[in-house]
């Protein structure tokens, strides 16, 4: 389930997820699940960890994840462009997203290639935690203060267990100017 660069394939281990809960489904229940779970629209999430925040994007733009790994620095670059690397014969910008951000520094080594359209790009974060399925009607405006850095990014917060996964808007992220001008 991983290339040569030690990251997963998200298509493969989606699929063998997906197997998994197949059969989970074909299990009987003891008692039927009510017509309103069954209609619920769900996203699935992939959580990560900024500067001690939990973050997610929306799993439909994450391409792979991975750690960091054959990173070329490109000098002359702000800070928080990390370099290049070659992902399946593609280059692709790294960038540290806490530091795009302008959140607290925070040591990242996992790495999240992000996707929408034809802007592909490789997201630093500190530790990638899970894939989580959310009601979409889970998903509402924060209930908290929001860095000004931050609010273009938004789209909006879930809450889990006592905590709060801030969701970014994928599409406002990757196609912002500063982020195309180093696709």
């Amino acid at each position: 389930m991983t290339d040569a660069h030690g990251l997963f394939y998200l298509d493969t281990l989606l699929a063998t997820i997906q197997e998994r809960l197949a059969i989970v489904d074909s299990v009987s229940y003891s008692r039927p699940l009510s017509a309103s779970t069954a209609s619920v629209e769900m996203v699935r999430l992939v959580v990560f960890e900024l500067s001690g925040v939990r973050y997610a994007l929306d799993i439909r733009f994450v391409r792979e994840v991975g750690r960091r790994t054959g990173l070329t620095h490109v000098p002359g670059l702000p800070q928080w462009v990390l370099g290049v690397m070659n992902l399946h014969g593609e280059i692709i910008s790294v960038v540290d997203l806490a530091k795009f951000l302008s959140l607290d520094p925070s040591p990242a080594s996992m790495l999240i290639i992000a996707q929408t359209g034809a802007q592909r790009i490789g997201l630093m974060v500190h530790a990638v935690e899970q894939i989580q399925r959310v009601p979409v009607e889970q998903i509402i405006s924060p209930p908290f203060k929001v860095d000004t850095q931050l609010v273009n990014y938004l789209r909006g917060a879930v809450e889990q267990n006592g905590q709060w996964i801030r969701l970014l808007d994928a599409e406002h992220l990757l196609l912002n100017p500063h982020m195309q001008q180093f696709s």
